[in-house]
Formats: structure tokens, C-alpha cells, sequence
């Protein structure tokens, strides 16, 4: 399938646009379908995620074509 849609939650403090930078990179590596065209995007700033080391997390919804 391909990566239609991702969401990336983002630790406050963190840089934003560095994160997502740095998924749209590494998905293009393990997808490189993607490389030409991301899949629509959605980040989201938040206070801590479930660990308090993590910086980000990320949610994809991949569709079969």
C-alpha cells in the first residue's frame, strides 16, 4: 500500500520542522515511492507522550490501491 496520511505528534520544545524533516527523509528510505510525493500531513504539538524520553510519535493510514 502507500502512505496516504500521517500524523505526527511532537514534543513541545522539540523543532517541529525538524522532525518532520527528518520522518518525510527516513519514510522516503523505506519507501521510495514517497520521495516525489509525501503523504498528507498533520502535526500536532503536545505537552509528553507516553515516555518521557520520546520527542515524537507518529500515526500513517496506508491505502491498497
Amino acid at each position: 500500500g502507500d502512505m496516504v496520511k500521517a500524523k505526527l505528534y511532537v514534543v513541545k520544545g522539540a523543532d517541529p520542522e525538524k522532525v518532520r524533516a527528518r520522518f518525510n527523509e527516513t519514510a522516503a528510505k523505506l519507501a521510495p515511492s514517497l520521495k516525489g510525493k509525501p503523504p498528507a500531513e498533520t502535526l500536532i504539538v503536545v505537552e509528553g507522550l507516553a515516555g518521557p524520553t520520546l520527542k515524537f510519535e507518529t500515526s500513517v493510514i496506508a491505502a491498497k490501491k
